[in-house]
């Protein structure tokens, strides 16, 4: 008990540590500081809004109608008896895979919230679950970085079958698998009430859509500062900022790699993409800081999907 005390004290003082000299270092490079937040900025704006926000409020309006559930009693005897999961565990997958970062790990931390599931299935959900939605990969992936000049499918083979491979890889992991089935009923709603078609509903999903792009703009123009200091460093190579980027955050990251094209590009974006980078991990952080579930659990298993995603694609890009 002593010991995880004093390691809590010492990652609360490296997160100070790094938090003041991040400040000292953007007071005295205002304008690397301007030019990155202005990046960040207009990448978000023209970019992220328009490609998510729509499909953020119609995801939202789906969850919040139960619309879901319609599809979890196909999708249910499919994945119990793939993923060994439960029906509600089957609504965290569907919406892990539909809504995008971070709704597939908000989902499955609701569900062990009202006791929904148990810790073992969410904890193995969440190795797999969180990834982004269809509308950033076709939106921003495919047509604002990439141009439209490559064809979908090799990009979503590699970003959404590494995830079920992972799935398979855990359940055969005696400490990884759910230990038990639980949840019969209709898969539980986690995002907006439900009740009933009124207008209300309509603002809720609007405002929740807006809550929660604004909160990705917040993360894209912080972690899009840190790249700038990244990319005006002399001391890094180009592959060595490539990675620093596209570990530090997805949609700069991806946006470097785009404009930076060589051999393997295609692969290190969905390797990107899959992984979701320092400040996906720090979203995916936020939804489930109140729950059991395990971060480093989730880093590991993100960074073999991003493994795999990358090799898939190599696959998948010499079939089309």
């Amino acid at each position: 008990m002593l010991r995880k005390s004093v390691i809590n004290q010492m990652k609360q003082l490296f997160i100070r540590i790094f938090v003041i000299l991040f400040f000292l270092l953007l007071i005295l490079n205002p304008q690397t500081t301007v030019a990155g937040a202005s990046t960040g900025l207009l990448l978000w704006f023209h970019s992220i809004i328009p490609s998510l926000l729509p499909f953020m409020i119609l995801s939202n309006l789906l969850v919040s109608l139960n619309g879901i559930s319609l599809f979890t009693t196909f999708l249910y005897p499919l994945t119990s008896r793939i993923f060994g999961i439960s029906r509600n565990g089957s609504y965290a997958l569907l919406t892990g895979f539909i809504c995008g970062y971070p709704m597939g790990a908000k989902t499955c931390a609701d569900l062990i919230r009202e006791k929904r599931i148990f810790i073992t299935e969410g904890q193995y959900l969440l190795g797999f679950v969180n990834n982004p939605g269809p509308a950033f990969i076709s939106g921003y992936v495919l047509q604002n970085v990439l141009g439209g000049k490559y064809h979908a499918l090799p990009f979503f083979i590699a970003i959404y079958g590494a995830p079920f491979l992972m799935a398979v890889i855990l359940r055969c992991v005696p400490h990884r698998r759910p230990s038990k089935k639980e949840g019969d009923g209709l898969p539980f709603s986690p995002f907006l009430p439900a009740k009933g078609v009124d207008f209300g509903i309509l603002d809720r999903a609007i405002m929740n859509g807006f809550e929660t792009a604004t909160r990705l703009g917040g993360y894209i123009i912080l972690f899009s500062i840190l790249s700038a200091f990244i990319v005006g460093e002399n001391l890094f190579a180009l592959p060595v900022k490539a990675l620093l980027l596209s570990a530090t955050e997805i949609t700069t990251g991806i946006h470097f790699l785009g404009i930076n094209p060589g051999k393997y590009t295609n692969m290190a974006i969905c390797a990107c993409a899959s992984f979701g980078g320092l400040s996906g991990i720090f979203q995916t952080k936020s939804v489930i800081s109140d729950t059991p579930l395990r971060l480093s659990f989730y880093i590991v298993d993100k960074l073999c999907i991003s493994l795999l995603s990358a090799i898939l694609y190599g696959f998948a890009a010499s079939w089309f």
